[in-house]
């Protein structure tokens, strides 16, 4: 795995397909280990999502996330107790601004989208699919070939999500100043730099006046010298 800077979006995807494998563990044993399968599945999203970025803003996507968001909680709250409840509502957040970011990546009207994108798109798309029938399967009423339709929903995500790191030129162009302008760590070493160019700044000065000072203090001296030596003379 190259651990350089402009692969940040791969290693991401690759970390959020680590956190959903382990989720996939946890769930074939899901009467008891759920709610572990859907706290790992968060990760994920939080790691796709990550690697999605920031930018563009895409505020009707958004908005649009948002209703789909407001949907599936008014279609399963109702079927939710305890701390299951609170569980499912931040999970349907994850998502849904997951699904988000992965919309927002495609700029049809700019001339800015590439295959690898919609991959992304309709793998968060279908991730959405897979889970909400998931719900429904689980917390509202058991339908027929709901195991079959989840699993081809869920592993056709996987795979569109997982071949969006096959990078165009573009594509490799675009994600490394994404991921530039959102990362974290980016960010903390400008305000490192910024820091220390300012330290660097306040020395200069210091050195400046403590120059002025000496000059300051060597003419002074020097034209009290001059005085003294010319009433001497006198």
């Amino acid at each position: 795995m190259n651990l350089r800077f402009e692969y940040a979006y791969s290693r991401r995807i690759l970390t959020g397909l680590i956190f959903s494998c382990v989720g996939d563990a946890l769930l074939v044993y899901k009467e008891w280990y759920f709610e572990h399968g859907v706290l790992m599945f968060g990760i994920a999203h939080v790691i796709y999502t990550s690697a999605f970025g920031l930018r563009p803003f895409n505020l009707y996507a958004g908005g649009s996330c948002v209703l789909l968001g407001l949907f599936s909680h008014w279609l399963l709250g109702s079927s939710l107790n305890g701390i299951m409840y609170y569980l499912i509502v931040a999970y349907i957040c994850l998502i849904t601004f997951m699904l988000w970011r992965a919309i927002a990546r495609i700029q049809l009207f700019d001339q800015l989208w590439t295959w690898t994108k919609l991959c992304s798109c309709f793998g968060a798309v279908c991730f959405v699919i897979s889970d909400l029938l998931l719900a429904l399967d689980r917390f509202r009423a058991p339908f027929s070939y709901s195991h079959q339709l989840i699993m081809v929903s869920y592993y056709t995500a996987q795979l569109l999500i997982a071949l969006s790191v096959v990078d165009s030129k573009l594509d490799w162009t675009v994600n490394y100043r994404v991921i530039q302008e959102t990362d974290l760590f980016k960010l903390a070493e400008e305000v490192r730099l910024l820091k220390k160019q300012v330290r660097q700044r306040k020395r200069e000065e210091m050195r400046r006046s403590s120059s002025r000072e000496c000059l300051a203090s060597a003419a002074s001296s020097s034209s009290s010298s001059s005085s003294s030596s010319q009433s001497q003379s006198s």
